[in-house]
């Protein structure tokens, strides 16, 4: 880097300096180099948008590709904050930003906060011009908020892009914004396996202490008794359905005694050296960075052999703790599930699956929450697998009530809360054999066309049996 252009680099470094000031009194080759450097290094420039010698706001790009350009608006154009869009604090600033821009706007003059809070509802731009900002301080800040794609304008009609366009109606906002920081592209912030906390917090421990309570001792299969009886891999992922119905008699005992061990059991636990490794442990379902930080509870309805109540699944010990033995807590929990289906399912059990978050957070920046739900997806796919093997009535849940379930269970919500619901039963020997089309007799009926092999799931069913 040449004399000139490393002075003019440690002016920017120094705070807002116009460009054109940069490189007024640069030869023409330094200005060509300074400018190259510049066009390389912009996700690391902050830029300042100023009225009158103020500062109003500064534009922080966030992504290697961002960049934008002012988007003048007219005076008779009426604006409103993006419903993507989203004020907070980052530090001692005030931000605003939206899942739709690679552009973080740092709120910086009063005026700028001010002008940001009142265009949570539609304006006219000419309406602003007295409130005590400029005019053109009015509108070059709209200029710039709307090129970050941070406001909208409204058509002819009042409507706004974000509420009339297909696609981004169906976006809920926290739901976009959760996808645009959990992978790499459009975020700036602390991401992956950083181990931000090392040294200041404790890490959760790999295994979770076991809570006081009566135990209830779990039948332990052997492995050539689960083996000879089990059907093979693809017999059990073709004949996997959801089913909300279930037998007169209940699930067993021992039925729920092999399911545990055979999804959820801890298999090995590692205790790390002065090496600096984790703290880890096995289980049958795959976990990233061997966290395993998802735990089981089991509201028992009725099961043969284990008494109606609220248990804790201890991995290690394979038995199961009573946490709470409430009759009201327990239907509450079993009711909330029951919603969740429609009112259809009365299951023997439900899991509530848990995450002890800190246990993810600790080691990962930006990706533990979705991390703990990847972990209950393939959780979830290893119990339907094992529970149609074994001949029972499963189903997953799209919802629960976590707050609810943090009360029942006696947990701390942000320490350790519901991610999960699993409905276990007893099959009624009489189901139907699943068909292609989920359990229709006739699987080309209510639209269902039949592809790839329609046969197997029919064929798998049998096996099954």
């Amino acid at each position: 880097v040449r004399a000139g252009v490393r002075e003019a680099l440690e002016r920017v470094s120094a705070g807002p300096v116009a460009y054109t000031r940069l490189a007024e009194e640069l030869p023409a080759d330094e200005r060509t180099q300074l400018a190259r450097i510049l066009g390389r290094v912009r996700r690391l420039l902050a830029f300042s948008v100023q009225a009158g010698g103020v500062e109003l706001v500064r534009l922080e790009h966030t992504a290697a590709d961002s960049g934008h350009a002012p988007e003048p608006v007219a005076p008779d154009a009426r604006v409103r904050l993006s419903k993507f869009a989203a004020c907070r604090s980052v530090g001692d600033r005030l931000v605003l930003e939206s899942p739709l821009s690679k552009v973080r706007v740092v709120l910086v003059h009063p005026h700028a906060r001010r002008l940001t809070a009142e265009l949570g509802a539609a304006q006219r731009v000419r309406d602003r011009y007295d409130d005590g900002m400029p005019a053109a301080a009015v509108d070059t800040l709209l200029a710039h908020l709307k090129g970050a794609g941070l406001i909208e304008e409204a058509d002819a009609s009042g409507g706004l892009p974000s509420e009339r366009e297909p696609v981004l109606r169906q976006w809920d906002f926290h739901d976009l914004l959760f996808h645009s920081r959990i992978r790499s592209g459009r975020y700036d912030g602390p991401h992956g396996a950083l181990y931000s906390y090392r040294g200041e917090i404790d890490p959760a421990p790999a295994v979770k202490p076991v809570p006081e309570g009566a135990a209830v001792e779990l039948y332990r299969p052997t492995w050539e008794e689960t083996t000879k009886d089990d059907p093979a891999l693809t017999e059990a992922l073709e004949a996997r359905r959801s089913i909300r119905t279930y037998a007169d008699e209940p699930l067993t005992a021992r039925q729920l005694g092999e399911f545990l061990y055979r999804t959820a059991r801890v298999r090995a636990h590692f205790v790390p050296g002065a090496d600096g490794e984790d703290e880890a442990v096995s289980r049958p379902y795959p976990s990233g960075g061997r966290a395993y930080e998802l735990e089981l509870y089991l509201t028992v309805r009725r099961c043969d052999g284990v008494p109606a109540g609220v248990y804790y699944y201890d991995p290690v010990a394979h038995r199961l703790v009573l946490v709470n033995r409430g009759e009201q807590d327990r239907e509450a929990m079993l009711r909330v599930a029951s919603m969740a289906t429609g009112l259809e399912a009365h299951p023997d059990v439900l899991i509530t699956v848990t995450s002890r978050f800190p246990r993810l957070s600790w080691k990962y920046r930006a990706i533990a929450y979705a991390t703990t739900l990847r972990h209950t997806g393939v959780l979830y796919q290893t119990m339907y697998l094992v529970a149609t093997a074994m001949g029972l009535a499963p189903c997953g849940l799209g919802n629960g009530d976590a707050d609810l379930a943090a009360r029942v269970l006696g947990l701390e919500y942000l320490e350790e809360a519901s991610v999960g619901d699993f409905l276990l039963g007893s099959r009624d020997p009489g189901d139907a054999l699943p068909s292609p089309g989920e359990g229709r007799a006739a699987p080309e009926d209510d639209g269902w066309r039949m592809a790839n092999s329609p046969d197997w799931v029919l064929r798998a069913a049998q096996a099954v049996e």
